[in-house]
């Protein structure tokens, strides 16, 4: 049970740190792509600009269920038998995995 709750920490941390590099590292990703008008690879930049921008807003969405389900489970552990875990406990503990492990994809860390 500590393992479990010590990786849903260190995971949590780990995109913490991922999404404080992604955005110190990218620059201004707002300014246009500077290549001729005429060129096809301008359409490319910007479609990968919108997929990045779309995976960040996930990324963050993620990230603060990832925080509040972090903090409903330190008070459940904290204020619960502690040799039996309820079934609510365990599911929320799936779910901590279950978006670590969706974060993780969308950043490239498989």
């Amino acid at each position: 049970m500590r393992s479990s709750l010590g990786c849903c920490l260190v995971g949590l941390l780990a995109v913490m740190l991922c999404q404080t590099e992604q955005r110190g590292g990218m620059g201004d990703m707002s300014s246009p792509h500077p290549s001729r008008p005429d060129d096809p690879g301008l359409s490319t930049f910007g479609a990968q600009q919108k997929q990045l921008q779309n995976a960040h807003e996930e990324n963050l969405e993620d990230t603060s269920r990832l925080v509040k389900l972090s903090q409903e489970l330190k008070w459940e552990l904290a204020n619960n038998d502690r040799t039996v875990l309820s079934l609510a406990t365990v599911k929320k503990m799936d779910e901590i995995e279950r978006l670590i492990k969706r974060i993780r994809a969308r950043v490239g860390r498989k």
